[in-house]
């Protein structure tokens, strides 16, 4: 049997990333077309996220909801719409989130 080949393998894993979300954003749509606004043309990096507008964090929210079955984004001591704002946002807010959550999950000493 041929070793498989790298290239089609990720090209494979590509066109079932691109299909995923398709589905994803049209679940998104369906289910809450006053909240719903395309995604970015481009990917987004860390000194980009700046540009996400306030409808596309809280889809990323929604969609995380429905993933993890929570009951909500915002529910009880819970806000993981404004945490979300901080962090894409606001550049100094995500230092101190990222050093928080390094010490919260690094191993101790």
């Amino acid at each position: 049997m041929a070793a498989p080949d790298p290239y089609e393998e990720h090209s494979q894993a590509k066109r079932n990333i691109a299909q995923a979300k398709r589905k994803i954003l049209s679940a998104l749509e369906t289910t809450w077309p006053d909240f719903y606004q395309d995604p970015p043309g481009e990917e987004v990096s860390s000194d980009s996220c700046r540009k996400l507008s306030h409808l596309q964090i809280g889809m990323g929210v929604r969609a995380m909801v429905l993933a993890c079955n929570l009951r909500g984004g915002s529910t009880g001591d819970v806000d993981i719409y404004r945490l979300m704002q901080a962090y894409l946002w606001d550049w100094d807010a995500r230092q101190k989130i990222n050093e928080i959550v390094g010490k919260s999950l690094d191993p101790l000493p």
